[in-house]
């Protein structure tokens, strides 16, 4: 590790493992400077060498132990315990076999690594040690995007730290984008952030990399390049669930070569072609507020924008149906917001409101640790008792909703109005109702009552709470008329 043994501390101490018969014990290592300089914490990063030096010391000439091997500052008090001979024996051939990362997983090449850090912990240290220019590999069907929910903010996050961003498109070419993903990525581009095109090539026939950091040589330091890969399922799509996977292993090499890209792709090349009165609409503080006025809000946000809606809303125009579709309506919280914006539009339309049928679509819960948390943020566990809530509420507000879970719910987050005019439309949220948070502590919630004593006291016990923009940035707000 390049640093003086002092530098380092440890300590020894029993564990519990669940499941495990055995006594096991732990050694924590620490760093003895005050507020630590980070030795410990990067440990994990050597200890394949760490161990084959460690065998080295250990095969000394004493007979037992000595300053030469295992005697020291820390050990001093411990001498009665200390046996080379011993260690020697536990650190052989197998135990530093078992350090390494089996072959098949090595994605990076045989100096592939493990890393228990996470993602964003990793990005950060690459930039701490230089890496000026972060690229990103998109992988996957682009109809599982999610580019401007949570990778979002985690780009925006990594905007402080890199001095350029790019996003590298995996087997895709531009032309195969959808709609939604070019609007995505025109989004992203104007803010900064580059896209390209991955080059492939006989040395590169795959791409098992999702991210790159790379510093470039100075006269203080050399070139480098960190790489990441990732195993697990759906580890690399960069979807709403990016990384977030508790299974997926993070791998790491920093020889595997930098990978070639073409910069390809201009904002105004992104840009979906515009249909008449096709607006984009970013909403920060605006909707923020009691809660009983969000929907209102909303509305009269949209209609100044959209003036095809404003003549909906204001010329009699009977609205037919409305549907809803987003994955990850999984939370009560989730079910207020849609309800208050479906509320509003009611308001507005007053006596042209003719009860229309109401369908929201979400996806099954997948990911259920099996424990049903308490609370307007915890998502409902049972898929049954979640759209019956849903049903419910929309029932003791006098409408007619009907809800379904559907694993192929697409990934994309809208609301469609039909019109008895025959026009439909459109609204795409980048990052749908969960944009918006709760600005003050809401009551207690309990998510495991029956589903009709659920949806009453969501009605009924809420009224005081605020609304607050959940994110620093904007949310976009796509309007088409079809």
């Amino acid at each position: 590790m390049g640093i003086n043994a002092d530098e380092l501390g440890y300590t020894v101490k029993p564990t519990k493992l669940p499941n495990c018969p055995y006594p096991v014990v732990t050694i924590a290592l620490y760093d003895t400077a005050s507020g630590g300089a980070g030795f410990a914490s990067s440990a994990h990063r050597d200890f394949p060498e760490l161990f084959e030096r460690a065998k080295k010391y250990l095969d000394c000439t004493c007979p037992s132990v000595c300053q030469n091997c295992l005697l020291g500052f820390d050990t001093r008090f411990h001498i009665d315990q200390l046996d080379r001979h011993l260690a020697l024996a536990f650190l052989d051939d197998d135990f530093i076999r078992a350090l390494a990362l089996p072959n098949e997983l090595k994605l990076l090449g045989p100096n592939s690594r493990w890393t228990p850090e996470s993602l964003f912990t990793e990005i950060r240290q690459a930039a701490d040690q230089g890496a000026s220019e972060l690229r990103l590999f998109l992988h996957g069907e682009t109809d599982a995007w999610e580019l401007l929910g949570n990778l979002r903010g985690y780009l925006t996050q990594w905007q402080s730290l890199y001095s350029e961003l790019v996003l590298v498109l995996v087997n895709i070419q531009p032309e195969q984008l959808s709609g939604e993903s070019k609007e995505d990525l025109w989004v992203l581009s104007r803010l900064g952030i580059r896209i390209a095109v991955l080059e492939k090539s006989k040395q590169n026939p795959s791409c098992p990399a999702f991210a790159q950091a790379i510093r470039t040589a100075a006269s203080s330091q050399q070139a480098m390049v960190w790489t990441w890969a990732c195993i697990g399922p759906g580890g690399i799509l960069a979807n709403e669930n990016w990384l977030e996977a508790s299974e997926n292993l993070l791998i790491f090499a920093t020889d595997y070569p930098l990978l070639p890209v073409r910069l390809v792709m201009a904002a105004d090349s992104l840009k979906p072609p515009a249909g008449t009165g096709d607006v984009e609409i970013e909403i920060l503080t605006e909707c923020n507020g009691n809660l009983n006025n969000f929907g209102e809000k909303f509305w009269h946000l949209i209609a100044d924008k959209h003036q095809t809606l404003q003549q909906h809303l204001t010329h009699g125009d009977h609205l037919q149906g409305i549907s809803y579709c987003d994955r990850y309506l999984y939370s009560p919280w989730t079910l207020i917001l849609i309800a208050e914006l479906i509320s509003g539009l009611k308001q507005i339309l007053g006596k042209n409101w003719s009860q229309p049928v109401i369908q929201i679509t979400t996806a099954p819960k997948l990911a259920k640790d099996g424990y049903q948390k308490k609370g307007l943020w915890a998502d409902w566990l049972d898929d049954g008792l979640r759209l019956a809530v849903m049903a419910a509420y929309f029932a003791n507000m006098g409408e007619n909703c009907q809800a379904t879970a559907k694993t192929d719910t697409p990934h994309g987050r809208f609301l469609r109005l039909k019109w008895q005019s025959g026009k439909t439309t459109v609204l795409r949220f980048d990052q749908g109702v969960g944009y918006w948070s709760c600005a003050n502590r809401p009551p207690y919630f309990d998510n495991t009552l029956s589903a009709n004593d659920q949806a009453n006291v969501l009605l009924s016990g809420f009224p005081s709470l605020n609304i607050k923009n959940h994110k620093d940035f904007p949310t976009q707000i796509f309007v088409k008329e079809r």
